[in-house]
């Protein structure tokens, strides 16, 4: 019997990277392979709590500033 799993990968991006590391996206197929249903969540655009978080993915170029009117 082969039970279908909901499956939740959450990739919190420490190195604020570009792409998806290798590792979550190997996990991931093989994971559906599997017969399993797999979700990345993605937290490299959600704005960060910490000043670090937001001014290193500013120089990566990953977010920039914005003024609100």
């Amino acid at each position: 019997m082969n039970k279908e799993i909901k499956v939740l990968l959450v990739y919190p991006n420490p190195a604020m990277d570009n792409m998806i590391t290798l590792g979550v996206s190997i996990l991931s197929r093989c994971l559906k392979d599997a017969g399993h249903i797999v979700k990345l969540f993605d937290t490299t655009f959600y704005e960060s709590n910490l000043v670090i978080g937001d001014s290193l993915r500013e120089k990566n170029l990953q977010i920039s500033k914005t003024k609100i009117l």
